[in-house]
């Protein structure tokens, strides 16, 4: 028997390759789990609060990113109204007038979209030295044709993609990021993943001011 959809590991699988079910699904569980923080803690700390909020609600917008990571506005934009909302309940601004990008700034938050690149290429490094249960993926990437004086030691083939679905997926879409990364990043290749992490928080802290 077909069914449009199926949820694996809380994860909710479309028919047609779509996230917008699991998109709204996980917006909506993180909107009770910000509701409930906003009603039971509005007189504990800024502080409080935003741990609370790392905890309770933006694990829920980032379980297993790497499969889901959106490329269409629509997902994206639903995905940052809950840092929005969560950024006027840490602080406690409600003033249609304050900027939530400053906000979130004060806050020092990263964005949820860099926040999931930055996963995805975590678990790319996973995949690249064949860790864990991601390894098996090992086998569909291939030496690239042509390697630059800036490409970094670990460039692969980018991956063909003929169907926009294919091409936003995890694969096609963080091989670009990753053979984008930094040659400083691969210098002296990182041996573990909290090594690799590491040196691409301090390339973001150098470029990108943190």
């Amino acid at each position: 028997m077909q069914v449009p959809e199926v949820t694996y590991l809380g994860v909710v699988l479309s028919y047609n390759l779509s996230w917008d079910t699991h998109i709204t699904s996980i917006v909506r569980k993180a909107k009770f789990a910000l509701y409930s923080i906003q009603k039971n803690f509005y007189r504990a700390t800024s502080k409080t609060k935003e741990l609370l909020y790392f905890s309770l609600v933006r694990s829920i917008v980032e379980y297993c990113s790497a499969v889901w990571n959106p490329h269409l506005k629509r997902h994206i934009a639903a995905l940052d109204s809950i840092q929005n909302r969560a950024a006027r309940i840490v602080l406690n601004k409600y003033d249609k007038n304050s900027s939530v990008s400053s906000m979130i700034k004060e806050l020092g938050w990263e964005s949820l979209a860099l926040r999931r690149d930055t996963h995805s290429l975590e678990c790319f490094y996973l995949v690249y030295n064949k860790i864990g249960g991601w390894a098996e993926l090992r086998e569909w990437l291939n030496e690239p044709n042509f390697k630059g004086h800036n490409d970094h030691q670990c460039k692969v083939k980018q991956i063909r993609a003929q169907t926009d679905s294919y091409l936003n997926s995890f694969m096609p879409k963080t091989i670009k990021a990753w053979n984008a990364l930094n040659r400083d990043i691969f210098t002296q290749c990182p041996n573990t993943l909290g090594n690799f992490r590491y040196k691409m928080y301090i390339f973001k802290s150098e470029n990108v001011g943190g």
